[in-house]
């Protein structure tokens, strides 16, 4: 299998579905920070919100990971940014 990392936007259509389809899973997010997505819109506020955070330079932010076979995001990850 391989992945590739990248900024997670709108731009990919299928993002906001990918992202919601494994962050509405209790069995995954009680691993996470964040609380389990209710619906598409909990994932559309969550890619807004990492936009910005691209836009503002912060100090960490998230990446997704896609499969690279399936063309779909399987998860993200926080890298640490040193400016």
């Amino acid at each position: 299998m391989e992945f590739l990392i990248g900024k997670l936007t709108n731009k990919f259509e299928t993002a906001r579905s990918d992202l919601y389809e494994y962050a509405s899973d209790n069995s995954v997010t009680k691993f996470l920070t964040f609380s389990t997505y209710q619906s598409l819109q909990d994932a559309k506020e969550r890619i807004a919100y990492l936009q910005q955070q691209y836009q503002e330079k912060s100090l960490v932010q998230d990446y997704c990971i896609e499969h690279k076979g399936l063309h779909k995001v399987i998860g993200a990850i926080g890298i640490p940014h040193y400016f």
